[in-house]
This record gives C-alpha cells, sequence and structure tokens, in this order.
C-alpha cells in the first residue's frame, strides 16, 4: 500500500510542475523571419519555487513533530502512525523537488527565450529587395528574307518594216546570240549592240553578219 502512495505521489509530482506545462520554450528552428514566441515571464517559475519552499517546510515540519513525538511515547509509540508521518514526510520531500526542478527548468527556457529575443532585435533588420517592376518582354520579329538579286536583262533593239523592237535575254552570251541571229537573217536591218535593260538604249546601227563559216538561213 504505501508503495502505491508513492508512485501516485511521483506521478502527481511530475504532473504538477507549472513551468513543464505552462512555459513555452525557444523554438531554435523557427527561423527568424518574425520575433521569437516564447515565454519570457517568470511568474510561472516563481510559483513553482514558492511551492518548493512550502513542501520543504512541510517536510522539515513533519520531521520534527515525528521526532518529538517518538521523543514523549518511546517505545510505545504506534508503528502505523509513525509509517503514515513518514510517509507523509517522504511525499512532501518529493513534491519539494519536482516543483524545485520545474522551476529550474522554467528558469532556463525563459532566459534562453530573452536572449532569442534580444539577439533578434539586436541584429540589423532585414531589408527586403524591391520587387522589380514586370517588363514587357519585346516583341519577336521574324528575321527579313534577304533582298532578292535583280534579275539582269541585256537586250537589243532591231528595226523591222519600220518598228523597233526590242529582243531581252538574262546573259551577254545569249543576247550577242539572239542579235548574231536577227543579222545573219536580215543583214541589212538596223540593229543596236547589246545594252542594260535599266541603262539607256544603244543607238541604232546596220548590222554586219559576224565572220563564220556557218551558212546563212534564207
Amino acid at each position: 500500500m504505501n508503495r502505491v502512495v508513492v508512485v501516485v505521489a511521483l506521478v502527481a509530482g511530475f504532473e504538477s510542475g507549472c513551468s513543464w506545462a505552462l512555459v513555452d520554450r525557444y523554438d531554435p528552428y523557427a527561423g527568424v523571419a518574425s520575433e521569437p514566441r516564447c515565454t519570457t515571464g517568470r511568474g510561472v517559475v516563481a510559483s513553482d519555487a514558492l511551492t518548493a519552499v512550502q513542501f520543504a517546510a512541510s517536510a522539515l515540519y513533519l520531521r520534527s513533530v515525528g521526532q518529538s513525538f517518538a521523543d514523549v511515547v518511546g517505545p510505545d509509540v504506534d508503528a502505523s502512525a509513525f509509517d503514515a508521518l513518514q510517509l507523509s514526510i517522504g511525499f512532501d520531500w518529493v513534491m519539494a523537488g519536482m516543483f524545485a526542478a520545474s522551476a529550474i527548468t522554467g528558469l532556463v527556457w525563459t532566459g534562453t527565450c530573452r536572449s532569442a529575443i534580444d539577439e533578434y532585435r539586436a541584429a540589423p533588420p532585414v531589408v527586403q529587395p524591391a520587387a522589380r517592376p514586370r517588363q514587357r518582354a519585346a516583341p519577336v520579329r521574324a528575321p527579313k528574307p534577304p533582298p532578292t538579286p535583280s534579275v539582269l536583262r541585256l537586250c537589243f533593239d532591231v528595226e523591222v518594216g519600220g518598228e523597233i523592237r526590242t529582243r531581252c535575254a538574262t546573259s551577254i552570251e545569249r543576247c550577242d546570240k539572239e542579235r548574231d541571229d536577227i543579222v545573219r537573217l536580215r543583214p541589212d536591218a538596223p540593229v543596236s549592240a547589246c545594252y542594260d535593260d535599266a541603262g539607256e538604249r544603244a543607238p541604232l546601227e546596220r548590222g554586219q553578219p559576224p565572220a563564220t563559216d556557218a551558212p546563212v538561213a534564207p
């Protein structure tokens, strides 16, 4: 029975520490984005310390009473009453130790919280970079196609029946060949030299058949 009472007293002592239940500890992994949120007040710690002192004083008082009772009664003291007194003294010492441990723990936790808040307030403020205005993306323009080279046109004029006709080709060789063919067919027809279509016209002259052994078509 006495063992059961002692176990109940230990459990009650563990559950009765106010600092263990009411003091919020500082979390070092919470980050530094805001001020730490933890308990800095020590009213609960003082309450635990006062309660521990009361239980210790009660144990000392009961011990003195028990000693005086044993000295007065002597060997005729009731064993059950003496055991109950000793159990009460033990309970008071256990509770005094539990509340003292709770007070010491709360003192450490609140001290750590105060130090963390002081460090946070002493640190330079974190300046958030200003948000840059969104810039509109420049429109993607398709590359310009390469300029198409102008087609060179070489032309010559020939007079046929009082009418001037123009013949053109895309190379000087073809222009000369067609002009030579006209001269062979119409040796008396005025024919101009090959000229650039974008430039000035060449004057008409009497064509002379080129020196060749090829027969002239009628």
